[in-house]
């Protein structure tokens, strides 16, 4: 299987919860994969790519597949890499954490009936020393669920590129994902730091 990705179509700001956030609606055909597009990192940098966003209502007829995940992907190879969601039939019922590695560990999900208008976090992480993990938290910060893979950031010597996407799992028709995001963010740091080169810094003013 190819990592295969393309633009969404339909993101908007709105107010939730007080907070301004990007709302992610879309109609998704079976078997695509609408991602946002994401940076690269080297194989020796560790990280923690995490998104806090709101689960709206996953209902028949109004929402249900793959609302919300984050993937990482060899940045040379895209038949390379792994991937975290959140789930449900379309019926809005079988709600699932899942999770998949390829050409690694392969796919695997467990159930958890994740609740409508209800903030989580899905978070990617790992490093060249530490085996990359999927997780989903609470808007606490408690996991949830989570899944270790058997493989570290050094399995991608070519470096990472990050992104978060919709799916559509569900054959023959297609799915209507939905879903608010308040915030994504990236946190990573080189093993072995870098020096700090002063003559790069630009010229400033402080009043």
């Amino acid at each position: 299987t190819t990592l295969g990705e393309r633009p969404l179509p339909a993101a908007v700001f709105e107010t939730l919860d007080g907070a301004t956030v990007l709302r992610l609606q879309n109609s998704v055909a079976n078997g695509t994969l609408e991602a946002m597009s994401s940076r690269l990192l080297a194989p020796a940098d560790n990280f923690r790519w995490e998104v806090r966003f709101n689960t709206l209502t996953q209902a028949p007829g109004v929402a249900w597949d793959e609302p919300i995940g984050l993937y990482l992907a060899d940045a040379v190879d895209a038949s390379r890499w792994t991937a975290v969601a959140l789930r449900s039939n379309p019926d809005g019922q079988g709600r699932v954490f899942r999770s998949d590695a390829r050409p690694f560990d392969g796919f695997g999900e467990t159930a958890f009936d994740f609740a409508n208008d209800t903030w989580y976090r899905l978070r990617l992480e790992g490093g060249p020393g530490q085996r990359v993990r999927a997780v989903l938290l609470d808007d606490q910060g408690q996991e949830l669920a989570a899944r270790q893979f058997s493989f570290t950031t050094a399995t991608f010597a070519n470096g990472l590129r990050l992104g978060l996407y919709q799916a559509s799992t569900t054959g023959g028709s297609l799915a209507r994902t939905d879903v608010a995001i308040d915030w994504v963010k990236l946190d990573s740091t080189p093993t072995v730091p870098q020096p700090l080169e002063l003559g790069a810094l630009a010229e400033g003013q402080r009043n």
